[in-house]
């Protein structure tokens, strides 16, 4: 049972369904790579202003976001043959 507006759409559910684990996991480490980029900028910006201690978080956090991923990454299953 699906209540509008809760949760991904029967589209968006195809798509997921039609996907295998390898990409899925693919997709979610890139995204993750992203997001680690994105709290890097955001520490720059912090350190630009003069807010070292947010900026620190927030490289630690991106730091441990991309060692995360790097993780994921060499342990993700592989495709099967063709």
């Amino acid at each position: 049972m699906a209540i509008e507006g809760i949760g991904p759409s029967p589209e968006r559910l195809a798509e997921h369904r039609a996907k295998t684990i390898v990409d899925r996991m693919d997709e979610w480490i890139r995204e993750q790579r992203m997001l680690s980029e994105a709290l890097s900028g955001i520490a720059s910006a912090a350190t630009a202003w003069g807010q070292q201690r947010r900026a620190l978080l927030l490289f630690s956090a991106a730091a441990a976001v991309r060692e995360r991923a790097a993780s994921l990454w060499s342990c993700r299953p592989t495709p099967p043959p063709l």
